[in-house]
């Protein structure tokens, strides 16, 4: 529709006059233009980002996924840690960088760019895939789970959380939008089901679920002293 120019290797292309969302539309045709990867955008701040991301939303097709690595919204100096949230879906969009492709569309600001990030090892080396009637040691399992940055807690409600109750595992993963519940028959995995954080009700079953680590950066001894 708008058949923009799309800048060649080591020059720059200027557009003008994307009055209203005719931005989020030039950079979705942009984005169905360019094969030789994802397009990257990138803007000031919060704000412009969301309201970025839904209006590319609205001209996307099916084919096209929008990535938003976001910024920790946090000062230098706090004394607190960026929203559980907010490191799930960094840690969701960084792995899904390995595979992104072309007509893909990644949305970050400047202060993240500010930022350093993992290496790509950390994020696929502490990738863990269970499956129903796969074996399993709780206590081996726990303690990799804390190494990757998740938290023992009694009720699970938020991103990067975890209880184990006798042969029942409670989890969160980052990246995903709803916790499990892992059932053990003695040493093996009889069911994984989705539950409802806040009535702790699982209903559906699924045969397998991904576990991304719950930090950008490794919490065990050395990654301490590092």
């Amino acid at each position: 529709m708008l058949q923009l120019q799309i800048p060649e290797k080591n020059s720059q292309t200027y557009w003008n006059r994307l009055y209203g969302s005719a931005l989020a539309l030039a950079i979705v045709e942009a984005s169905r233009t360019h094969k030789n990867g994802p397009v990257v955008v990138i803007v000031e701040d919060v704000t412009h980002a969301d309201q970025l991301t839904k209006e590319i939303e609205f001209y996307k097709d099916e084919k096209q996924t929008i990535y938003h690595l976001p910024d920790w919204e946090t000062l230098p100096y706090d004394i607190f840690s960026p929203h559980q949230d907010i490191i799930a879906e960094r840690l969701t969009t960084l792995h899904a960088l390995q595979s992104i492709g072309s007509g893909d569309i990644l949305i970050s600001h400047l202060n993240t760019l500010a930022q350093r990030l993992p290496p790509r090892s950390y994020i696929q080396g502490n990738v863990l895939s269970l499956k129903i009637d796969q074996q399993l040691d709780i206590e081996s399992f726990r303690r990799r789970l804390e190494a990757s940055g998740y938290i023992n807690v009694s009720e699970v409600m938020e991103h990067g959380e975890f209880a184990i109750r006798g042969s029942i595992i409670d989890l969160f993963p980052a990246g995903s939008t709803v916790p499990y519940r892992l059932d053990l028959f003695d040493d093996e995995i009889e069911s994984i089901r989705c539950f409802d954080p806040q009535s702790q009700r699982s209903d559906n079953k699924v045969n397998s679920v991904e576990l991304l680590p719950a930090r950008e950066f490794p919490t065990d001894e050395a990654g301490i002293a590092k």
